[in-house]
């Protein structure tokens, strides 16, 4: 049996096979690195550096396994340029690669401290450079499922006039198995890298004021921050790839089109306050205690959208990245961390029997305490294939924690309410108001995917969660058996009192998927992990 592909020029049929998945992928990257540290003063200390950092295309040892999406670039816009766009072996492509390596990749490095006094107890740091990252591994990778050795389409009983009734079989090739005649193949899905992806890069910089207040004893604080430029990411460019999303529709050759690119960017500052002490007052105490205040923005928080609370993959709108542009899911604004570690020094000195006892102990607490986590809220509504942000219908809803929860079961409760009014078993009284506007479509295409979205539309990650707290405890004692041996007790405690923290089940947070409002519950994450103490004791024989 044959299928049919579409091409450019017409049609060609050709026999049905198992692609090739052996592959040798290989690439090769090099960096070279200077440095110099300069005393420009008896105060004064520069560190100056530069290195450079090539990351080869990676290209499999028989590179005509290797295929791309490539451009038209005589189109007149970027539509027409997709549109018109083909497949091509990567030897063959305009670039005669996967994608065109960036040699441009050249990366400062700036640092100093500064001796206020010149008696070394408190000192200036600063810095600033640039770190490159090459493109990682599974995002190029998975340009093997590109015709023309591989496709990747979908067959449905009924969907596909040519296929009729699929029966089922063990043959790999499915409904594509027969002995005989033609069948007209849908659009295939394709892997695309963008044949001129940039090198993503950071761009990192820092000031700290470090000051000893008394032996052992230091304080600081720690200015800090990044930007990154140029950061993977991935879009749906086939789905949205036309000024009329009609035009897309009539295009069989190809479906959808996954696309692996270089447009995000994301910003993060912080202010840390912190303490150390080692050995302080000589009673065995070392400690670390730190508050960080902090805010990082992005449009894609990790390049698959794999948090629990995305509802797409990539962007909004890959034509409008700066759409998404809000908190990133790890932009927890204010957390304070403290560690500690006490080697109880009341029996030093004592032998025998009172030695075993009393001495050779360790008490070593850490508590964190954090503000809440982000999240979206989506309305599918009226969506295709892409869930919009939820429309804000009359400016009142609450982004961050609501003042009081209305409990809905067992530790259950309301916590971003989708309407204006609730019963005692949490559901929307009669004539109850949406808090949200569900009636945005696309004109043309009677569907919400496609924008320009309302204005009223909240933001990525505008609502935030509860935060949270926990006190771990480690107990440790040594026994000493003789010069060389010792056994150590450990007893570790996680989290210690057993308590159950609040967190907002982001899985809920779909107005348009039947939830009428995001509920929070007590001792459960929203990836279904539970608040439990859990205690871990061994027995270590050192030597």
């Amino acid at each position: 049996m044959s299928h049919r592909l579409h091409f450019t020029g017409g049609e060609v049929a050709l026999p049905v096979g198992p692609p090739s998945f052996s592959r040798s992928n290989r690439y090769q990257e090099f960096g070279l690195y200077s440095m110099d540290s300069w005393k420009a003063t008896r105060k004064l200390t520069v560190n100056l550096g530069l290195r450079y950092e090539f990351f080869g295309t990676q290209h499999n040892n028989n590179q005509q396994l290797d295929s791309n999406y490539y451009f038209n670039g005589g189109g007149s816009n970027e539509f027409e340029r997709i549109a018109n766009g083909n497949v091509l072996i990567a030897p063959d492509s305009p670039v005669g690669k996967l994608w065109a390596p960036s040699w441009k990749n050249f990366s400062p490095k700036v640092g100093f401290a500064y001796d206020l006094k010149g008696d070394g107890k408190t000192v200036v740091r600063g810095g600033y450079s640039i770190a490159y990252e090459r493109n990682f591994g599974n995002v190029t990778f998975n340009v093997i499922q590109n015709p023309p050795n591989y496709e990747v389409v979908a067959l449905t009983d009924g969907g596909n006039a040519a296929v009729g009734s699929m029966n089922v079989t063990t043959n790999p090739a499915g409904p594509l198995s027969g002995t005989s005649g033609v069948v007209g193949l849908p659009g295939a899905s394709l892997r695309a890298v963008n044949p001129n992806i940039n090198q993503s890069y950071a761009e990192l910089y820092s000031l700290t004021l470090e000051h000893q207040i008394q032996p052992n004893v230091i304080f600081g604080v720690d200015f800090s921050g990044s930007r990154g430029i140029h950061l993977y990411d991935i879009a749906n460019i086939k789905f949205l790839g036309d000024a009329d999303p009609l035009a897309r529709l009539r295009q069989t050759q190809y479906s959808n089109i996954n696309y692996r690119s270089s447009g995000g960017i994301s910003s993060y500052n912080a202010l840390v306050a912190r303490i150390q002490m080692n050995n302080w007052a000589k009673h065995g105490l070392t400690l670390n205690a730190n508050y960080t205040n902090g805010h990082t923005l992005d449009e894609l928080s990790d390049t698959f959208s794999s948090s629990i609370n995305q509802n797409n993959l990539g962007y909004t709108d890959p034509y409008n990245p700066r759409l998404d542009y809000g908190n990133s899911y790890m932009d927890v604004r204010s957390r304070f961390n403290l560690s500690a570690v006490w080697e109880v020094p009341f029996a030093k000195g004592t032998s025998g029997f009172v030695k075993q006892i009393a001495d050779g102990w360790s008490v070593a607490p850490l508590f964190i305490a954090e503000a809440g986590f982000p999240y979206t809220v989506y309305d599918s509504t009226n969506g295709y294939a892409i869930s919009m942000r939820a429309v804000n219908a009359n400016g009142g809803i609450p982004t961050g924690a609501p003042h009081s929860l209305a409990i809905t079961g067992a530790d259950d409760y309301i916590y971003t309410p989708f309407y204006s009014n609730y019963d005692s078993s949490g559901n929307p009284t009669p004539g109850a108001i949406s808090c949200f506007n569900s009636s945005y479509v696309n004109p043309i295409m009677g569907y919400s995917d496609w924008g320009p979205f309302p204005a009223a539309m909240t933001g990525r990650n505008a609502f935030r969660g509860p935060g949270s707290w926990n006190l771990d405890l480690g107990l440790y004692k040594q026994f000493f058996l003789g010069e060389r041996f010792k056994l150590q007790f450990r007893g570790e405690f996680y989290n210690l009192m057993n308590h159950a923290n609040l967190y907002a089940q982001t899985g809920d947070n779909d107005i348009g998927s039947g939830f009428t409002y995001m509920d929070a519950r007590y001792g459960l994450t929203a990836n279904g992990v539970k608040d439990l103490r859990t205690v871990q004791l061994a027995l270590r024989l050192m030597f």
